[in-house]
């Protein structure tokens, strides 16, 4: 049984699927006058299929480069509790200060050169400083606490996850990592605060700049009829379809899976079904529209839309996300992150539905070519750089369920995790894949949600 209710927040028809109830830098926008001499091509794309960070960060671990960076665990130059080069107490680097000095620091754990118990530059265990060692090192140091150079847990310069100096990784990496955001949960998917903020400044952008213009309102109002005369009755047939799934998979996935943290069929979903309210937003047109306009991307892009190549690409399978209540907040918000962001976003959407396509031709010995609205996502959790997507694909007469972790730094690291096997016991690699699947989502620093 479908239900219907009107959204509070933009004006959205949902279409309730019935599974269990869940508890669960700014944008680069630029204006352009609306009267712009720029060249407007409409193109028709829908049998196009080509898709041809900063050092110095500061809290919770954090340190550019290792120099410079600030408590608790910096890297050279960082400050209290495991300092290196240049760090104050308690396990301070080069230049540190007692108790744990680091270069030039004074007893009782000396500096420069010092040596055990806390030595400084060049100081051995258990606390040295620059080219220490363990357990709290400055430049060089290695684990727990080391500094320039360390390792983890709270390594300096080129120190590893959890508190990396620079070039450490996450969660709270040093040169070239970004702080990192405390998650909030918003229509029960976890997202970094910031996310939340790029939805709003897309809505208001909409609201002060696309719905003002002309020719903007043109081109939406016809990929609008496009969808209400062609689409929107393939969608509403697929959510009588999809109802069913929940009752259908999951006694399987709950005896074989749940164990192993992956919940096939579990999250519940909202299906959208006046999509056409939501084209406005570059994100959503860019996934469901026929033809490409010009001058639609330039009004949000300005002259960025120029810059990179990358935002004058249509998407490789037009359609072929079914329009979930997730996925469009996922949309809309991208639409206001930092250019680079969406970037790796096209990229990794892109390269993970073509991992879908390749990995049920060959589990099924066929050429695979998936169609309209057979990707569902019906969960995500948006990570600083990343993103984690749950939900399921319909192939023939069936649906697997997924798990995927999109990365938006190198498609190289994406992983798509979608066993074909729906009766009988998981193999003992597909455990091993999907136990390090949840692994390294965790090293990221998000969280394996569970019922």
């Amino acid at each position: 049984m479908l239900r219907t209710r009107q959204s509070s927040t933009r004006g959205a028809l949902f279409v309730w699927v019935g599974l269990l109830t869940l508890g669960s830098g700014s944008a680069l926008a630029i204006p352009v006058d609306s009267t712009s001499s720029l060249t407007n091509t409409t193109t028709d794309i829908s049998k196009q299929s080509d898709l041809l960070p900063g050092g110095g960060s500061h809290p919770p671990s954090g340190g550019g480069g290792g120099g410079g960076s600030h408590p608790p665990n910096g890297g050279g130059g960082s400050h209290p509790p495991n300092g290196g080069g240049g760090s104050h107490p308690p396990n301070g680097g080069g230049g540190g200060h007692p108790p744990n000095g680091g270069g030039g620091g004074h007893p009782p754990n000396g500096g420069g050169g010092g040596h055990p118990p806390n030595g400084g530059g060049g100081g051995h265990p258990p606390n040295g400083g620059g080219g220490g060692h363990p357990p709290n090192g400055g430049g060089g140091g290695h684990p727990p606490n080391g500094g320039g150079g360390g390792h983890p847990p709270n390594g300096g310069g080129g120190g590893h996850p959890p508190n990396g100096g620079g070039g450490g990784h996450p969660p709270n990496g040093g040169g070239g990592g970004h702080p990192h955001e405390p998650p909030v949960v918003h229509n029960g998917n976890r997202v970094p605060p910031s996310h939340v903020d790029h939805i709003n400044n897309s809505d208001r952008r909409v609201g002060d700049v696309m719905r003002h213009d002309p020719r903007v309102s043109s081109y939406v109002g016809h990929g609008g009829d496009v969808y209400r005369n062609n689409y929107r009755i393939h969608v509403e047939e697929r959510s009588r379809s999809y109802d069913s799934c929940h009752d259908r998979y999951s006694p399987f996935y709950r005896q074989c899976w749940y164990e192993h943290h992956f919940y096939g069929f579990y999250w519940p979903f909202r299906v959208i079904l006046d999509l056409d309210a939501y084209l406005w937003h570059p994100y959503v047109c860019w996934f469901y529209c026929d033809t490409w306009d010009d001058y639609y991307y330039r009004q949000w892009y300005g002259d960025a839309y120029d810059r990179y190549p990358e935002l004058r690409t249509p998407f490789y399978r037009g359609g072929v996300f079914y329009p979930t209540d997730s996925l469009n907040d996922l949309l809309v918000g991208m639409g206001s992150a930092d250019i680079d962001q969406q970037i790796g976003f096209r990229r990794a959407m892109t390269d993970t539905v073509r991992k879908v396509e390749s990995q049920l031709s060959m589990d099924f010995n066929a050429t695979v070519v998936l169609g309209r609205n057979d990707i569902v996502v019906s969960k995500y959790q948006l990570l600083d750089n990343s993103v984690v997507l749950e939900g399921f694909v319909n192939y023939g007469n069936n649906q697997f369920a997924f798990k995927a972790l999109l990365d938006f730094s190198d498609i190289r690291n994406d992983v798509l995790f979608m066993p074909t096997q729906t009766t009988g016991q998981p193999s003992q690699a597909s455990v091993i894949e999907i136990d390090r699947l949840n692994d390294r989502i965790v090293d990221l620093g998000g969280v394996i949600e569970q019922p």
